[in-house]
């Protein structure tokens, strides 16, 4: 995958991008052959479906395979959290896109500790 068209691209077709993210690419070789790989995009408001939808044809010139373009806001946290986590951040803007991983990846470690806890924990009757 060639990154540096990859991200101007993106870039282009949505202005309000803060972040780039891979995840199950190839390229990386992080594809588990249970899941398409993922480009995930972070902007400063959500991206509509219809925005989305045509980028995944445009981008397969510059991927070499077909992939997946979610917006990371939308996707369920359990997405969010193996796309911060597995994958790699291609390109950012700003602060913002490290504050946002922080907090996806921080909300994730408390929701394992509660978890931990009340299975730990005997039950009441």
């Amino acid at each position: 995958m060639r990154q540096d068209p990859l991200v101007s691209y993106l870039r282009q077709a949505v202005p309000e991008l803060l972040a780039i993210y891979c995840c199950n690419s190839p390229a990386l070789e992080t594809a588990p052959v249970r899941m398409d790989p993922h480009i995930a995009l972070l902007a400063a408001g959500l991206i509509s479906p219809e925005q989305l939808w045509p980028l995944a044809d445009a981008l397969l010139p510059l991927t070499g395979s077909l992939v997946e373009v979610v917006d990371l806001r939308t996707v369920s946290p359990e997405l969010q959290h193996q796309l911060l986590a597995q994958g790699r951040r291609l390109w950012a803007a700003d602060v913002r896109a490290g504050l946002f991983e922080w907090r996806i990846l921080n909300e994730r470690s408390a929701l394992e500790r509660a978890r931990q806890q009340s299975a730990t924990q005997p039950l009441s009757r």
